[in-house]
C-alpha cells in the first residue's frame, strides 16, 4: 500500500515568468578543472550539487486521513546527478535513494514526478527543473523526495524540501542597491487530528544588497490532501525576513506560516543562483504550539521590471508611506493649561527630500514641506526644515538615520519632531516614530532574548510656570523573544531657560503578540506617569522605536509639567 502522497504542481516562475539576465553556455562556475554543466538546462557531466534542505517527518491515521504527530527540521543532505541513466541520488541522515529515468511517471512544464518502490515502502521524487521545459529558472531547481512507509492503518512519511542548482560566487554578489525577486513557493503543513495540506503561491522577496537585510511575502493556498478543501487569502501567507551573509552568496533568517488551521515560525536558509546572482533558493522549517509543522521550498527570479522596495532608512530608493506612532502636547486656554494625546497616523517621505504629513488631530497642521524649506539643523544629527502651513508656522526636526549620525547610527527607525506655533504661541509638539517595520510573524519566529540601548527626545511644557523643557536621555529595551515579554527604562531630564528638571529612570513592562508590543504604564516607585507605546523596526527587528508620554504627577520635581517624546535603540 502506497499511502497518502503530496501532490506538487507545475511552478509559477517555469509557466508565467521570464529569467532576467539569462547568461550562455560557458557561464558556468567551477573552481577547478573537473568539468562542472554550466546550468541546469541540460546537464551533461556527473555532479553533486549545493544545496539547502529541510525534512518534514509524519504519522498518519489512514483510517481518517488525518495527521497524529509531525514535525520539521532543517537536514543537510547531497543530492547528485550522473547522466549515465539520468540518475539522481538523494542521500540524508542514514537515507539514499536513486531515482532513474526509468522511474520518471510524467515530466514538462518545468517538472518531473518518479515514483519508486523501495526501502520497506514507496519513494517519490518531484524536480521542479529548466531540464524538463518551462521558462523560468536556468540555475536554481526544486526537489521533494517522499517516502512512505504503511502499516496497517498507519503511514510514516519522511519528506525532504530541497533547493539546489549552480551557486553564484561571493564575488557575484552585489553590495549596493536593491532588486525584487518573484518568488514561488510550494510545501506541506501537518497538523495532530487535521488532514495533511500542501501550500503554494507567488510572490516576490525583496533585497537590499547595501544593508544586507530582505524581507518576503508569499501568499499562498493550502489544500486538504484527502478531501481536495482549499483556502486563501486572509493572511494565509509564507513570511521571510533575515540577512545576507557578507563572505558568499547566502543567507538565512526567520520564517513564519500562517496557513488555513494552523500557524507555526522557525528558520529559512538559501542563497543566490547563477554567474549574475540572478535567481535565488530557500526552504524553510517551522513549529508552532499547536503542534503543527510546516516544511517549504522557494524558487526565486531578479524582476527587472518591479518596482523599487525600501528595506531600509538609510539606503531609502522610492517614496514610501509610512505608518506612525504619534505624541504630542496641546496647549489650551491661551497657554495656560496643557496636555498630552497619543496616536497613530500617516507620514510620506520621498527620495528627493521631501514629505507631507496629516496632522494626528484635524485641529493641527498638514501639508507638504520641501527641501527647499530646509535650514540650519537645529542640533546635531538632526535635519531641520520650516514652512508656513494655514496658521501655523512648522519647524520639523528628522533624526538623521544612517552612518552619518554620530550619536546613534540606526538603519530602519527615525523620528520627526514638529513644532507648531500661532505667532508666538507653541499650540503643538508632535513627536512621530516612523520606519521600516518588521513583517507580523517574524518577531513570533524569534526566540532568545536580546538588549537594545538608545536615546530619547522630548518635549516638556510646565504650563503654570510658562517654561518649555528640551528633554534630553537614554533608552534602553530588553525583549524576550520565547516569552514574548518587552521592558524598559527611559532616563530623562529636561532644560529650559530657567532651570533644570530630571525625571530619573521611568520604567516599563510589557507583552507582544505577533510581534506587536501592548502599549504599557510608564512610571517609578509604583506610581505611574503615563504610557510608553513600542514597536519593533528592521526585517528581524533589529532596532526598536517608541512614543511616549507622562505628566509628572504631586510629589515630584516639576510636578504638572505635562512631556511627549520618542526614544529610538539598536539591538547589539
Amino acid at each position: 500500500m502506497r499511502g497518502l502522497k503530496f501532490a506538487a504542481r507545475a511552478s509559477g516562475l517555469a509557466s508565467a515568468l521570464a529569467l532576467a539576465g539569462c547568461g550562455g553556455a560557458g557561464d558556468g562556475i567551477s573552481s577547478t578543472p573537473t568539468p562542472a554543466n554550466a546550468s541546469l538546462d541540460a546537464l551533461k557531466v556527473p555532479q553533486s550539487f549545493t544545496n539547502d534542505a529541510a525534512t518534514q517527518t509524519a504519522r498518519f491515521d489512514l483510517g481518517t486521513s488525518n495527521t497524529v504527530s509531525g514535525s520539521s527540521a532543517s537536514a543537510p543532505l547531497t543530492i547528485t546527478y550522473n547522466p549515465s541513466g539520468g540518475t539522481y541520488t538523494i542521500t540524508t541522515a542514514g537515507r539514499s535513494q536513486s531515482f532513474a529515468k526509468s522511474d520518471i511517471t510524467s515530466s514538462g512544464q518545468g517538472m518531473a514526478a518518479f515514483s519508486k518502490a523501495a526501502n520497506g515502502g514507496h519513494d517519490y521524487l518531484t524536480l521542479w527543473a529548466p531540464s524538463y521545459g518551462g521558462n523560468g529558472p536556468r540555475y536554481v531547481g526544486r526537489a521533494m523526495w517522499q517516502h512512505n512507509a504503511v502499516s496497517g492503518n498507519i503511514q510514516d512519511t519522511t519528506l525532504d524540501m530541497v533547493t539546489y542548482g549552480i551557486p553564484s560566487p561571493a564575488s557575484a554578489v552585489p553590495h549596493t542597491g536593491t532588486a525584487v525577486f518573484d518568488t514561488d513557493v510550494f510545501g506541506i503543513t501537518t497538523k495532530p487530528g487535521a488532514q495533511p495540506r500542501s501550500f503554494s503561491g507567488a510572490g516576490s522577496l525583496n533585497v537590499d544588497f547595501l544593508t544586507g537585510g530582505f524581507t518576503s511575502v508569499t501568499p499562498v493556498s493550502d489544500t486538504e490532501l484527502v478531501s481536495g478543501a482549499g483556502v486563501s487569502g486572509g493572511g494565509i501567507d509564507v513570511r521571510l525576513a533575515g540577512k545576507l551573509s557578507a563572505s558568499d552568496g547566502t543567507f538565512s533568517g526567520y520564517a513564519a506560516y500562517g496557513g488555513g488551521n494552523s500557524g507555526s515560525q522557525g528558520k529559512v536558509t538559501g542563497r543566490f543562483y547563477g554567474p549574475g546572482a540572478g535567481e535565488l533558493g530557500a526552504v524553510f522549517s517551522t513549529s508552532g504550539a499547536d503542534g503543527s509543522s510546516a516544511t517549504g521550498a522557494l524558487l526565486g527570479t531578479k524582476a527587472g521590471d518591479k518596482e523599487e522596495y525600501n528595506i531600509a532608512l538609510s539606503n531609502f530608493v522610492v517614496d514610501q508611506l509610512f505608518s506612525t506612532s504619534n505624541a504630542w502636547i496641546e496647549l489650551v486656554n491661551s497657554g495656560l493649561n496643557s496636555s498630552t494625546s497619543t496616536g497613530n497616523g500617516q507620514l510620506t517621505r520621498n527620495v528627493d527630500g521631501s514629505f507631507s504629513f496629516p496632522g494626528p488631530s484635524s485641529a493641527m497642521a498638514y501639508g507638504t514641506i520641501a527641501t527647499s524649506d530646509q535650514i540650519a539643523a537645529s542640533a546635531p544629527n538632526f535635519t531641520t526644515y520650516r514652512k508656513t502651513l494655514g496658521p501655523f508656522d512648522v519647524t520639523a526636526d528628522f533624526y538623521t538615520a544612517g552612518s552619518t549620525n554620530t550619536e546613534l547610527a540606526l538603519t530602519y527607525t527615525s523620528f520627526a519632531h514638529f513644532t507648531e506655533r500661532t505667532g508666538s504661541f507653541e499650540s503643538y509638539n508632535l513627536y512621530s516614530v516612523y520606519g521600516i517595520d518588521t513583517i507580523p510573524g517574524i518577531i513570533a519566529a524569534r526566540t532568545g532574548t536580546a538588549h537594545y540601548a538608545g536615546v530619547a527626545y522630548g518635549t516638556g511644557i510646565d504650563a503654570a510656570a510658562n517654561a518649555r523643557y528640551a528633554i534630553t536621555g537614554t533608552s534602553s529595551f530588553d525583549a524576550d523573544f520565547s516569552a514574548a515579554t518587552l521592558s524598559g527604562v527611559l532616563t530623562l531630564a529636561g532644560q529650559s531657560a530657567s532651570g533644570s528638571q530630571n525625571y530619573g529612570a521611568l520604567s516599563f513592562a510589557t507583552s507582544f503578540a505577533y510581534g506587536s508590543p501592548a502599549t504599557a504604564g510608564l512610571g517609578k516607585g509604583g506610581t505611574d506617569w503615563g504610557t510608553i507605546s513600542p514597536r519593533f523596526y528592521g526585517p528581524t527587528g533589529q532596532e526598536i522605536g517608541a512614543t511616549f508620554q507622562f505628566t509628572v504627577p504631586a510629589g515630584q520635581a516639576g510636578a504638572g509639567t505635562s512631556v511627549a517624546g520618542a526614544a529610538v535603540a539598536k539591538g547589539g
